[in-house]
């Protein structure tokens, strides 16, 4: 799967999982530990701390004013609101 997708599959899990939660926050009122927990995260402040890594910003202050919702990947699969994942054409 590594040298498919260009990173190992946890790593792709928990990006895709971190995609899908900023657009929970963006469209959404529900807090933030809800979102967290969703996305598989035990805390509110590990979930903080990855969200920070990926976008630059703690999830309430990205809310406040959201940017990008897919972070780069080698893969080019996101998630595609509402609820989809989305991959890149084939190469030929």
């Amino acid at each position: 799967m590594s040298a498919v997708a260009g990173e190992p599959p946890e790593r792709m899990r928990r990006r895709l999982l971190l995609e899908r939660a900023a657009y929970q926050l963006a469209v959404t009122d529900r807090q933030v530990l809800d979102v967290a927990l969703e996305a598989g995260f035990g805390s509110h402040e590990a979930f903080t701390r990855a969200f920070t890594k990926a976008y630059g910003a703690p999830p309430a202050h990205w809310r406040r004013r959201p940017g990008r919702t897919q972070i780069p990947a080698p893969s080019e699969v996101h998630v595609h609101p509402p609820g989809s994942v989305g991959c890149p054409p084939p190469r030929r």
